[in-house]
């Protein structure tokens, strides 16, 4: 089961826990918005001098170069069961 809040996907592990993937927001040169990137690859990015930052809250990068503005469809879920049980609050 996953979740995903503030940039931040959590994953619930096996033994109950949580374990958080964190993304980086990234924007094209024009400034409009692509899919988020790891830590890393932003990383890689800004040293290689391809992305400068914009933002640091949320840390949002901005690449240097003109690159297809593809994105996928984003669809916001909510779980049943946690619907259910904060109705219960």
């Amino acid at each position: 089961m996953t979740s995903l809040m503030n940039g931040r996907e959590e994953h619930f592990t096996p033994q109950g826990g949580l374990t958080a993937t964190m993304f980086v927001y990234v924007r094209n040169q024009d400034g409009y918005p692509l899919m988020p990137c790891t830590p890393a690859k932003a990383r890689k990015l800004l040293q290689a001098g391809k992305a400068k930052v914009v933002s640091r809250c949320p840390f949002t990068i901005q690449l240097s170069w003109q690159c297809e503005g593809y994105v996928q469809e984003v669809r916001a879920g909510l779980d049943k069961i946690l619907l259910a049980n904060s109705a219960d609050m």
